[in-house]
């Protein structure tokens, strides 16, 4: 079994406004539509997607991990899941 291809990566994140700002005004992705209850928002980059998922604990669960800030205090890494295409 060998991995194909890559269909999409989640990513938590605790300010969906401020990802999204990121994502679709500083980046430029295209916004997919979604139909589903949770907050989050999807970004279309050629066959792969980017899954941006609220989650406002996210700050608190990593809180002992240190902070790489570039200007932008108060932003935490966050864990990501990441979908493959297995062949």
């Amino acid at each position: 079994m060998q991995i194909t291809q890559c269909l999409h990566a989640a990513i938590l994140v605790s300010d969906l406004e401020r990802a999204e700002q990121f994502y679709g005004n500083v980046l430029g992705l295209p916004k997919v539509d979604r139909q589903l209850k949770f907050t989050g928002a999807w970004y279309q980059i050629g066959n792969f997607q980017i899954h941006l998922i609220e989650n406002r604990d996210v700050a608190i669960a990593l809180s002992n991990v240190p902070r790489q800030s570039r200007g932008n205090e108060g932003t935490e890494p966050a864990p990501g899941l990441f979908c493959c295409l297995l062949g």
